[in-house]
């Protein structure tokens, strides 16, 4: 599946052509993204930092952030279908904890306290 989402991908901010389950095992983790070759043919080393040089693809080369109006979910829960489910961070939960665990390890008492009916999947 990784195989076809990488196909997708090739040439965008996202490139992951040069990633393989053989080269990951090697050399560890690399930062997306990561282009089937470097510059010189060699295998691309993968991203130190994503805008490192602050220049985005923008015609002014700046960031450009756009605000969005919040919306009311298209399907809320109702008798039949009690649940909800969503892919959300915990509050103060950054970078699937890439970046805040190593800075405090007690992270996790960032956790709201149980809520009625609120189950958790992952720790």
């Amino acid at each position: 599946m990784h195989a076809e989402y990488v196909r997708t991908i090739d040439g965008r901010l996202c490139d992951q052509t040069g990633l393989s389950h053989e080269r990951l095992r090697r050399e560890g983790a690399l930062r997306w993204p990561v282009p089937a070759r470097g510059v010189r043919g060699e295998d691309h080393p993968g991203t130190e930092r994503l805008y490192g040089g602050r220049r985005f693809p923008t015609p002014n080369g700046r960031a450009q952030l756009v605000p969005t109006p919040h919306a009311e979910p298209a399907d809320a829960p109702d008798a039949e279908h009690p649940l909800v489910l969503t892919t959300g961070r915990l509050a103060n939960q950054w970078h699937t904890m890439t970046r805040t665990e190593p800075t405090c390890p007690a992270s996790t008492s960032f956790a709201p306290a149980p809520t009625p009916g609120r189950s958790s999947t992952a720790p």
